[in-house]
């Protein structure tokens, strides 16, 4: 139970007072769908995983039957044509980059939005030991506000209030779980300016005052009675976003002016819990993920059409410079979503639900790709698959 009262005063319009005796009650619903296939790849049995997820309010907002049948089969051809993939070559990679879809989506999450969150930095590392399985340190962009980091067209908000065509959005919320009534909608990033962060009722050296995103972590054990600043809503606006044509043409432009005659696009990251549900991975390789992207679906793209799936390939994480630089498409989808979060001591695996409504595709003009090295060593089948 939260209590609450939401009353402004008329001269500070920005102050937000908290009067005793007033109650909300929230009821919180979750349900999560997620297709996991695991494999071996057959030249030297680098375990394989692919997945996708969908995260609702309820199951009655899941896509239809047919559509996650349809989604099923293509993530099965998918790992069957990564099973034989042949592994990135050695000649490392330097040059554009789209990703399109799920790609898109963890991009902006990965080094945006998960860096976007304010706390306090404990005397033991919390924030740093979280980066270890997360990948990206949250707090990441907190020396940088009031400077550019995201391209003069591109602005960032979160409306927790916000819903589409009538439906409430999975990171929807009234108010926060320190029973603080957001402003809304709250500007992150304006035309490539940091602006703020997300912030509680937990001061920082940046920013002493809360905006009401203080979020709940699912898996957070019981009884830490721990909460994050986090995101609710997320729309990501661009007031220059090119079609699809455009998008591609300008990635083989970028190509050929690098010297290639062939582009990468990445349409899946690895996820973390994906990494551990394979069961053959080093606890090293999960801390070389703080360094690099991870790629499950990354193709050699060619301008007659032409596509060749390989693995074993890792992106170097966008520096903000890359971030000043990106291109977005004119499409935009709807992502309910978990959002790892970020810096608690407890907050390990936890995740925040959270809605992004942001671009299917990013373009980066620039970004290293080189193969990567498994630190523990694939063992491949002793005994050959039966016949069916």
């Amino acid at each position: 139970m939260l209590c609450v009262e939401n009353r402004r005063d008329a001269k500070k319009k920005q102050t937000i007072k908290w009067r005793k005796g007033s109650h909300i009650r929230k009821p919180v619903t979750l349900s999560i769908l997620k297709i996991v296939a695991t494999a071996q790849a057959v030249d030297d049995g680098e375990p394989l995983v692919l997945s996708f997820s969908y995260a609702e309010p309820t199951p009655g907002a899941w896509p239809n039957h047919d559509t996650i049948l349809k989604r099923t089969r293509a993530l099965a051809e998918s790992m069957q044509a990564l099973v034989h993939a042949k592994r990135f070559s050695e000649k490392a990679y330097t040059g554009p980059v789209l990703f399109e879809g799920d790609a898109a989506r963890d991009l902006l999450l990965t080094n945006i939005v998960a860096r976007l969150a304010a706390h306090r930095e404990d005397v033991l590392g919390g924030a740093d030991v979280a980066s270890l399985l997360g990948g990206v340190k949250r707090s990441g962009l907190k020396d940088r506000l009031n400077t550019r980091i995201l391209p003069a067209n591109i602005s960032v908000i979160d409306d927790p209030t916000y819903s589409r065509h009538g439906k409430k959005m999975l990171g929807s919320y009234s108010a926060d779980e320190e029973a603080v009534v957001p402003d809304a909608p709250l500007k992150l990033i304006d035309n490539g300016f940091l602006k703020t962060l997300y912030m509680t009722r937990t001061p920082t050296k940046e920013i002493r005052e809360t905006n009401g995103h203080a979020r709940s972590n699912e898996g957070i054990p019981v009884g830490t009675g721990e909460s994050e600043a986090g995101p609710g809503v997320v729309i990501i606006k661009d007031t220059k976003a090119l079609s699809e044509d455009t998008l591609r043409e300008r990635l083989f432009q970028y190509a050929k002016d690098d010297g290639y005659d062939y582009a990468m696009v990445c349409r899946s990251f690895g996820t973390t819990s994906d990494l551990i549900a394979g069961g053959d991975f080093g606890f090293a390789d999960i801390l070389e993920r703080s360094k690099a992207i991870q790629p499950a679906l990354l193709y050699k793209v060619y301008r007659d059409g032409r596509e060749e799936l390989t693995r074993g390939g890792e992106i170097a994480f966008p520096s903000t410079r890359d971030l000043r630089e990106i291109a977005t498409s004119q499409d935009t989808i709807v992502y309910n979503t978990l959002a790892p979060a970020g810096g608690g001591l407890f907050s390990f695996g936890a995740t925040i639900p959270m809605t992004l409504i942001g671009p299917s595709q990013i373009l980066s003009p620039e970004l290293e790709i080189e193969r990567r090295e498994m630190k523990a060593t694939p063992i491949k089948a002793v005994v050959p698959r039966p016949l069916e």
